[in-house]
C-alpha cells in the first residue's frame, strides 16, 4: 500500500508552500484501514509527502456509485460506453441494479479496462494488432520499452492537476480568458501534439501550426514543448525544486 500511495502521490498538486493539497480517496473499509496503516508506518517521515498525507481516505461504496454513474442505457449507441460494450460483447446478466449482478458487472469492467489499456498500448507502439512487433522496440532492452509504454498510458489516464490553476480558483483568481490549450490560448481545433510533461504550464496540447511542426514530424513517443518541460518530466519529484522551476 505504501508503494501504491507513493505512486499516486505523483499526481497530487502542491500548494504555495510545497505541501500536498490533500485529495479525497474513496475506498471500502478494508482499503481505508490499509491506507491508515501505511500513513502510521510513515509517521516519522521528513515532510507531508513522505508521511503520505496527500490523501484523506473516506469509506465509500465506490464501485456501486461509479457503475451507476457510468452505466447508462441511453448511451447504448455511443461507441465505447459501458452499455455499448455490454451489448457488443454480449455481457448478459449485467444491469444497472449492481447489487443483483455484482460479479458480472465487475467482470465487464475488468474486460473494458483491459481493452482500453491494450488499445492505448497499440496506439503508442504504432501497431494495429497484438501480432505486430513495434518497430521501435529494442531487441536487447524490451523491459525498458514496455515500461516507457506503460508510462505513456499512465500519463494519458492519470492527468496531474495544474497546481497554479487550482490555487487561483481556490483564491478566487480564476481568469476566464486563460486557456490551457497551446501558446495561443485558443482551442481552435486542428491537429495538435501533446506535451508529455503533465505539469506543463504552456498548454499541454499545442496546435502544429502555432509551433511550426509538420504532422509527419510528430514523434510516436514522448514530445516536450521545451527543455524545461523535459527536465521537469524526468526529474524525481521534489516539491521544492518544482516551486523554483514554476
Amino acid at each position: 500500500m505504501i508503494d501504491i500511495l507513493d505512486t499516486y502521490g505523483q499526481y497530487v498538486p502542491a500548494d504555495q508552500n510545497g505541501d500536498p493539497v490533500p485529495m479525497l480517496l474513496y475506498c471500502d473499509g478494508l482499503i481505508c484501514e490499509r491506507v491508515d496503516g501505511a500513513q502510521r508506518a510513515r509517521i516519522n517521515g521528513g515532510d507531508k509527502w513522505e508521511k503520505l498525507q496527500m490523501f484523506e481516505p473516506i469509506i465509500q461504496d465506490q464501485f456501486k456509485f461509479n457503475f451507476f454513474f457510468l452505466f447508462k442505457p441511453e448511451s447504448h449507441r455511443e461507441k465505447g460506453t459501458l452499455y455499448n460494450i455490454k451489448q457488443v460483447f454480449d455481457h448478459k446478466g449485467v444491469s444497472s441494479n449492481i447489487m443483483k449482478c455484482f460479479n458480472k458487472a465487475e467482470e465487464m469492467l475488468e474486460f473494458a479496462t483491459q481493452g482500453y489499456t491494450l488499445s492505448a498500448a497499440l496506439h503508442f507502439m504504432g501497431t494495429l494488432n497484438l501480432s505486430e512487433t513495434p518497430t521501435e522496440c529494442p531487441v536487447h532492452d524490451k523491459a525498458s520499452y514496455v515500461k516507457s509504454i506503460a508510462d505513456l498510458i499512465m500519463d494519458l489516464i492519470y492527468q496531474k492537476p495544474n497546481t497554479k490553476e487550482i490555487l487561483n480558483v481556490s483564491l478566487g483568481q480564476e481568469d476566464s480568458q486563460q486557456s490551457l490549450v497551446c501558446i495561443c490560448h485558443q482551442d481552435l481545433g486542428g491537429m495538435k501534439v501533446y506535451c508529455s510533461n503533465n505539469r506543463c504550464e504552456r498548454g499541454q496540447w499545442f496546435h502544429l501550426d502555432c509551433i511550426g511542426l509538420d504532422e509527419a514530424d510528430v514523434p510516436k513517443g514522448k514530445w516536450f514543448c521545451s527543455e524545461l518541460c523535459e527536465e521537469m518530466a524526468n526529474m524525481k519529484r521534489d516539491p521544492k525544486k518544482e516551486m523554483l522551476l514554476a
